[in-house]
């Protein structure tokens, strides 16, 4: 499966008798779902947040090694965490990846080209296997892989 991380517009509907993705649009092409392969749910990177760090004592460790770094004189500003460009700004427990509490669905799908999905088979490249993922937080659509 090759990975992507390109938004999608999805419509909903029932695919089999089950409330799921039933089109979407990627790269400006319609895709119909004919099959819903599985489904699952997702986890955030929980370990990546804050307040998962100082939880775990780690916050409190790294603090200490940037302290002893700046007594024995290291010369320059301390070197980014990646916290910085994630906005945790003025030391509030923001978090590094996204919400502590953060989920999105997963749904890999059979789809074939165009509005009615017919007469669409796999030699033509007009069908293939999708992961498209709702992000809980956001709202937000996104195609994360594809094997066409």
């Amino acid at each position: 499966m090759r990975r992507y991380d390109d938004p999608v517009h999805v419509r909903r509907g029932l695919v089999q008798q089950v409330e799921a993705p039933e089109q979407f649009v990627w790269r400006d092409r319609l895709w119909q779902v004919c099959a819903v392969v599985s489904h699952w749910v997702e986890t955030g990177p929980w370990w990546e947040h804050r307040v998962a760090a100082a939880l775990l004592g780690a916050d409190d460790e790294q603090r200490a090694d940037e302290q002893g770094a700046d007594e024995r004189g290291r010369a320059g500003p301390p070197e980014h965490t990646g916290e910085e460009a994630a906005g945790s700004g003025a030391g509030g427990p923001a978090p590094v990846g996204g919400s502590l509490l953060a989920e999105r669905e997963v749904w890999r799908v059979d789809a074939t080209r165009g509005r009615l999905g017919l007469s669409a088979d796999a030699a033509s490249g007009l069908r293939g296997t999708f992961d498209l993922t709702y992000d809980t937080d956001t709202g937000q659509w996104r195609l994360t892989r594809c094997l066409d």
